[in-house]
């Protein structure tokens, strides 16, 4: 019957996907090592990429944290957040036989004074009596009473100021903030002291000192 031995010889001819299968055959050692190879290159490959994404993930987390040190220099320079270090405190205050009034009495040109002249010490951010000093700030003074942020202030009145307390108060006193107090001093006998602090922290500015100052920015 040529119908049976026409079977057997379609199942006996060779097809495409008995040479697929002799190829990948754990008999035939070159297509375990062409496997081998393939599956070597792959890994190298991998192991490549796992390399590239790991110094990618390296690469953000450094510009991550630049970043997130520059914006807090940047709100401790603008009073928009608190801020903590060391620095120096300037005290002053009226003359002790002043009635706190006239010239025996701190002015506000007094505290605009040592303000700058901290600054140009080297502070890093600046405080009066607790209230924050940024680029905004109005030092005045309006029936002998002596307004920061359009806060009103009693004597004695603290400069605190945050940066290097081993060179800040000396800078401070050697300018013209230095020159200006012992000048008053001499004058009107306004009291007045200068002390270095390992740690200080100065508030953030009132909400809407930093609403006006973002506006004023943008």
């Amino acid at each position: 019957a040529p119908g049976r031995q026409g079977n057997l010889a379609a199942m006996s001819a060779p097809t495409d996907d008995d040479d697929a299968v002799r190829l990948v055959s754990a008999d035939d050692p070159r297509a375990v090592a062409a496997t081998r190879a393939v599956q070597a290159g792959d890994l190298a490959e991998l192991e490549q990429d796992i390399v590239e994404i790991e110094a990618g993930q390296q690469n953000s987390r450094a510009v991550g944290n630049e970043l997130r040190d520059s914006i807090a220099v940047t709100q401790g320079a603008t009073g928009t957040r608190a801020v903590t270090g060391p620095g120096v405190v300037v005290e002053i205050d009226n003359a002790e036989s002043g009635d706190g009034s006239g010239s025996s009495s701190v002015l506000d040109l007094d505290v605009q004074q040592v303000v700058n002249g901290l600054w140009a010490a080297g502070a890093e951010a600046v405080a009066v009596n607790g209230q924050r000093v940024t680029a905004l700030t109005a030092i005045r003074s309006a029936n002998d009473v002596i307004l920061v942020n359009f806060r009103p202030l009693n004597p004695p009145y603290q400069v605190s100021a945050i940066g290097d307390e081993r060179t800040l108060g000396s800078r401070f006193l050697e300018g013209p903030g230095g020159d200006w107090l012992l000048a008053a001093a001499n004058t009107a006998g306004i009291q007045f002291d200068v002390r270095t602090e390992a740690s200080l922290t100065l508030p953030a500015a009132g909400a809407a000192l930093r609403l006006a100052e973002s506006q004023e920015l943008s």
